[in-house]
């Protein structure tokens, strides 16, 4: 997969394909789905109040990795995985691996548990510039327990990217696919912080572009690293727009260092022309003041 990828594993679905896997012989093999959590199952929230992945396993001192799709660099100049993670007092270990062209696992970095950080959430930074040259690779999150435990190590908001210091990202952009003359279209825009430093809500703008011009801008919300956040716009469509009619979203953000994803995809909507009832067969007579006729 090219980067940039990121996985937050968002209402219990994963892109790509990631797998798991028991790390004790004989054990049962966790297929990755089962591992995907909402928190309820533990008490643990996850980092971005929507899901997550939980490392499993049935016997004390087992063990589970999880295996991210493959990925390619193409051209990023400083690679970088970035994620967020939780552990428990029920962790003996942990390791991010990677494995590249197919070769077997190595260590990336090995995570000395600490006690203080039981149950929070932490913010991890590994470069991947040393892999630049390579076909692809695939990233590894290998833990073991000191007991049977549910979520005894948690992953979230996960990114393989060309990290930056200032990097605003349009994500989506949602609205109808249709909509008549005058009617009110509310338009969604979902854009993130993907830079290391946070951002201000006097540093950017977020503007709606209709049909390659402007319309309506808002002012940026203050966002930590890491954050996704959300804008609504309203339109009202006039008679001077196209039937095929397109809304963008644009980030205006002078300090920004990736000005490639500043403009998200485009969002079609079918401009509807209202049908009114017509007049045919009109005829008068004004002999005897005016009469009309018509069917």
């Amino acid at each position: 997969m090219p980067l940039p990828f990121r996985e937050s594993w968002t209402g219990f679905t994963q892109k790509g394909l990631w797998s798991g896997e028991s790390l004790k012989d004989g054990e049962e093999l966790f297929e990755s789905y089962w591992d995907m959590w909402g928190g309820q199952e533990s008490g643990i929230t996850s980092q971005d109040d929507d899901c997550m992945y939980a490392l499993t396993t049935t016997v004390a001192g087992g063990g589970y990795r999880m295996r991210s799709p493959r990925m390619a660099i193409s051209g990023e100049t400083n690679p970088t995985l970035v994620f967020y993670l939780l552990y428990t007092a029920d962790t003996k270990d942990f390791a991010v691996e990677i494995a590249v062209d197919d070769q077997p696992m190595s260590i990336l970095r090995d995570f000395e548990i600490k006690s203080s950080e039981y149950g929070r959430w932490q913010r991890v930074e590994i470069p991947l510039g040393d892999y630049k040259n390579s076909k692809y690779f695939q990233l590894g999150f290998k833990g073991h327990a000191l007991k049977a435990a549910s979520g005894f190590c948690c992953i979230d908001n996960l990114s393989v990217l060309d990290l930056k210091a200032k990097d605003l990202t349009a994500i989506d952009i949602a609205g109808p696919k249709k909509a008549e003359f005058n009617e009110l279209v509310e338009i969604s825009a979902t854009f993130r912080n993907s830079g290391s430093s946070a951002v201000s809500d006097g540093d950017y703008k977020i503007c709606l572009v209709k049909n390659g011009k402007t319309i309506a801008e808002k002012d940026g919300l203050a966002l930590a690293s890491d954050v996704n956040a959300k804008v609504t716009f309203d339109d009202n469509p006039t008679p001077a727009d196209p039937e095929e009619t397109e809304y963008k979203i644009e980030i205006v953000y002078d300090g920004d260092e990736n000005l490639s994803d500043n403009i998200g995809a485009a969002l079609p909507v079918r401009i509807v022309r209202s049908i009114f009832p017509t007049v045919t067969d009109l005829s008068g007579d004004t002999k005897k003041g005016v009469v009309l006729n018509w069917s």
